[in-house]
């Protein structure tokens, strides 16, 4: 396969259940997009096929802690060409299949702005001291679009020698390990990559600081927020802490039965709210 969008489900059995979510939500409205999905779990062909993949590459996640395994995503990626990475708690709304067409020109693409200092530093004038620069791309992990190429490599090498040495750099840990983003974030910064422009049109996430609405139905189509005071209408909704409250489990149910029917739509709201208090007595437990 030539290009397509990648996800990754692995350790536990809700991240697998995450991916198919996500996966059906992307078959309903891209439903011609190759789409593959990266796991150490057992799952058989006839049931990574039933759940909306084409293609299951088998992966050992046992080194990578936390989301340090998207530093490794060039290696996982079973595509030629481009590769389009989603975080598995996100859903889709609309039709993503010209995702590379609008990003054509770049070899390695994350969307958001540049900023002079961040959370994800002890020290961001430290940081802006060690890199030469006076400012740097932030933004959230749940979109990578890449290319391979000479440019992309050097990207995710120097991400990974970033890793490496992150305490030392003053990046703040994130469950013990480096986060991805400040680690591409800085390897961005050194191979001269910028930031895209794209949040609110391709994705969004739900906890993002300056959203003040949100309005989802996924048997309408309907993704509509208002960010920064504007409405915006994204293709991609990330539900990021929300993946565990009834919104979330709302829509994945509205995924799975797309009926538009009033009693649909009625039992989607309790069916939500079940399934998050049971999911969330589930991990309380430890179960």
């Amino acid at each position: 396969m030539k290009s397509g969008i990648l996800l990754v489900a692995h350790g536990k059995p809700a991240y697998w259940d995450e991916a198919v979510t996500l996966a059906k939500s992307i078959r309903l409205r891209s439903p011609s997009s190759p789409l593959a999905v990266a796991s150490d779990m057992r799952v058989s062909e006839t049931q990574w096929r039933a759940d909306g993949f084409d293609a299951y590459v088998p992966f050992d996640f046992s080194g990578c802690g936390g989301v340090s395994f998207k530093m490794q995503l060039d290696r996982i990626t079973p595509f030629e060409d481009a590769t389009l990475f989603l975080d598995s708690d996100s859903i889709c709304y609309r039709d993503i299949s010209g995702v590379f067409e609008e990003f054509a020109a770049a070899d390695f693409v994350t969307l958001g702005k540049m900023l002079p200092g961040c959370h994800w530093f002890e020290d961001s004038s430290a940081i802006r001291r060690e890199m030469g620069c006076d400012s740097f791309p932030f933004f959230c992990g749940d979109f990578y679009l890449f290319r391979k190429s000479a440019l992309t490599a050097a990207v995710f090498d120097t991400a990974r020698d970033i890793a490496s040495r992150f305490r030392s750099l003053g990046i703040k840990p994130l469950g013990g390990v480096c986060n991805d983003e400040p680690a591409f974030s800085l390897a961005m910064t050194t191979n001269r990559v910028p930031v895209s422009n794209g949040v609110g049109d391709w994705i969004i996430q739900v906890a993002h600081d300056n959203v003040s609405r949100i309005d989802l139905d996924y048997t309408r189509g309907q993704a509509r927020a208002v960010l920064n005071g504007t409405v915006v209408m994204p293709r991609i909704v990330h539900f990021s802490a929300h993946r565990t409250q009834p919104l979330y489990f709302r829509e994945r149910y509205r995924v799975r039965h797309p009926s538009r029917s009033v009693w649909n739509h009625v039992l989607s709201q309790g069916v939500g709210t079940f399934e998050s208090a049971h999911f969330r007595l589930r991990r309380r437990l430890g179960v």
